[in-house]
């Protein structure tokens, strides 16, 4: 059986009708491109295992081993040894111990402006030569040196020293061998202040300005020194004494304990003030023309008959005022209180004297 189709008719409205559109094919798939895609995917992989091997093999060279034959000889420690620490330790101590001199002790201080005595340069009759005018400090106790040079020797004017309360002397300076010197010496010098000091077994003259003008001492205290007479190139002998200086000079409150020779000798036109002497022999204070003693107190003093240069245990020249004389249970067969011409003495007190109190000169 066959199939014939049917003709075409013009009326006929069901051919008429529109045709649906055709569906365009799917496009074929593209490769894809280097920056996206599964191509561009793979290609960052390669580049990073690229970098991955080029990194291994630098780390590589730079992690290479040491050299497989070592130098000859013995096995040594190549670290920092015991010994070699405990040195920079002490070598950190001192530099601290430095440091901490020139710091304040409190957490509220200022710089020290002073110059610390132990910095100073040694001479050959000196331990410490001061040799520019300035303020200077004690900052340790200093003993007596062993042959025969001065602590400290000033040459130049214009020189302030604060003991701060140390000693010289201490206890090491209690061999009678040691041969005489001082603490403090100078000469030809002038505006020379010693202040806040203790001396303590001295032999010699501790504060020493025999030649120099305008020094000022105070707020000292000398025990257990031993300062002999010694004779002068013109035949007169010069009292042992624990401060010589010359005029205008000012002492001031001052002790001095169980001395030997424990004169305080000044010249013209000085003051010696609140100076107190206990148990001591020799000649208490010597001084010239136009002074001003005042505030003394003798207690338990004795001086040999002519011994010290001459004169009494206190002894001036002419036109000298004295003010305000303490002395009891003193030994002075030339006189307590000995004074030339035109003196004035007032406000005495004076008991268990064996001796002369007062001899004078004219006026």
């Amino acid at each position: 059986m066959s199939f014939t189709p049917e003709p075409f008719h013009a009326g006929d409205n069901s051919a008429n009708e529109p045709r649906p559109e055709a569906v365009p094919p799917a496009p074929a798939p593209q490769p894809a491109t280097d920056s996206e895609g599964a191509f561009g995917t793979l290609g960052r992989r390669v580049l990073l295992g690229v970098a991955g091997v080029a990194g291994l093999a630098a780390l590589s060279r730079s992690a290479r081993a040491g050299e497989l034959s070592p130098p000859a000889g013995p096995i040594s420690p190549t670290g920092v040894s015991l010994s070699q620490l405990d040195a920079k330790q002490g070598n950190m101590q001192a530099t601290l111990s430095l440091v901490k001199q020139k710091v304040a002790a409190t957490d509220q201080g200022v710089a020290e402006p002073r110059v610390p005595i132990s910095s100073l340069p040694s001479s050959l009759t000196a331990l410490y030569s001061i040799t520019q005018p300035g303020a200077y400090c004690l900052t340790d106790n200093l003993p007596q040196p062993d042959d025969g040079r001065a602590c400290i020797e000033v040459f130049c004017s214009d020189v302030d020293i604060d003991c701060q309360g140390f000693t010289a002397g201490f206890p090491y300076s209690s061999n009678p061998a040691l041969p005489p010197s001082s603490f403090i010496r100078a000469s030809g010098q002038s505006s020379i202040e010693v202040y806040d000091l203790c001396v303590s077994n001295w032999r010699g003259c501790p504060i020493d300005c025999d030649d120099c003008d305008d020094v000022y001492v105070s707020d000292c205290l000398f025990r257990q020194c031993t300062c002999p007479a010694g004779l002068n190139s013109d035949g007169t002998v010069s009292p042992g004494a624990m401060i010589r200086c010359r005029d205008r000079c000012e002492i001031d409150d001052v002790c001095v304990s169980l001395c030997d020779g424990c004169a305080v000798q000044v010249r013209d036109k000085s003051t010696v003030c609140d100076v107190r002497w206990s148990d001591c022999a020799g000649q208490a204070c010597v001084c010239r023309d136009s002074c001003c003693i005042e505030e003394l107190e003798l207690v338990e003093c004795a001086m040999a008959q002519g011994g010290g240069g001459g004169g009494g245990l206190l002894l001036a020249r002419d036109g000298v005022v004295h003010r305000d004389l303490a002395a009891r249970n003193c030994l002075c067969p030339d006189g307590l209180f000995t004074a030339g011409d035109n003196w004035v003495c007032e406000d005495a007190c004076l008991t268990h004297i064996t001796g002369d109190c007062v001899r004078c000169g004219d006026g």
